[in-house]
Order: C-alpha cells, then sequence, then structure tokens
C-alpha cells in the first residue's frame, strides 16, 4: 500500500493487487541493504516488512531457517531475525521473516516509506530537469 497522490488537493491509497502483506522495495544503489549471515555479508535485492530476496548463502537449502542480521540504512536500527527460505532463483534466495517484533517490523515499514520517499524526489527532480537527467544548457 502506499500514498499516490491524485491532484494537488487529495491523495488516494492504492492496494498492490499481488499477495504480499507488505509493501516491497528495492534499496537503493547509494544505500545498499546488507544481511549478515554468520560473518558473511550479502546484499539484499529486495524488502518488505513480510521478507526479502538477497544472494543465496553457500549451501543455503530450501526451507532452511537461517538467522540474519542487519542495520536499516536511514535510521541506523539494527535487527536481527530468522529467515526461511522459501525460493530459489538465479543465484538469490527469498523468504520470510519468522519471529520479527511488532516493532521491527514497523521499522521496516518506515524504511520502505523512506526509500519510496527519495525515488519519488528523484523522479521528480529528472522531470523538472527535461527528462532522464539530462543537463541544462
Amino acid at each position: 500500500m502506499f500514498w499516490r497522490r491524485k491532484s494537488r488537493d487529495d491523495l488516494a491509497i492504492e492496494v498492490a493487487k499481488d499477495k504480499r502483506a507488505s509493501f516491497r522495495v528495492q534499496p537503493p544503489l547509494d544505500a545498499p541493504l546488507i544481511f549478515y549471515v554468520g560473518r558473511e555479508a550479502y546484499q539484499v535485492s529486495d524488502v518488505s516488512a513480510g521478507g526479502a530476496s538477497f544472494v543465496a548463502p553457500p549451501g543455503a537449502t530450501l526451507g532452511e531457517v537461517l538467522t540474519i542480521r542487519f542495520r536499516l540504512p536511514y535510521s541506523g536500527v539494527a535487527i536481527q531475525t530468522r529467515f526461511k527460505v522459501r525460493g530459489f532463483r538465479e543465484g538469490v534466495i527469498s523468504g520470510a521473516f519468522e519471529g520479527l517484533s511488532a516493532s521491527d517490523q514497523e521499522n521496516i515499514h518506515q524504511y520502505a516509506l523512506e526509500v519510496q520517499k527519495i525515488e519519488a524526489r528523484k523522479r521528480k527532480r529528472a522531470t523538472r530537469r527535461g527528462g532522464m537527467g539530462r543537463p541544462r544548457t
């Protein structure tokens, strides 16, 4: 779910038409989200309050439960939780968080909202410049 401005005076709520209960975002390249499994670091492809996708640790298996740690960019909130592997695709695993506290779920929701705001500002700036980053002359 996310906010979308219909006009200058009113806002509308759009609900995604997929099965996920939480909005999923891709961490920006200039502020990557990194999961730690043991001592190894893995870059996250996308994340929501319900789960994530990231580069598969060697030996990870379908159904396995991993303990992961990460620090959210922007807020610096540190989270440790369990992650159940539910899928593999081209060297990336996807799965669900297990036992995530309500406050950590909210922290991830806030992170997703911040990523959306930053992306919207980038799109707005590009539009003002007359296109995708075209320099002014």
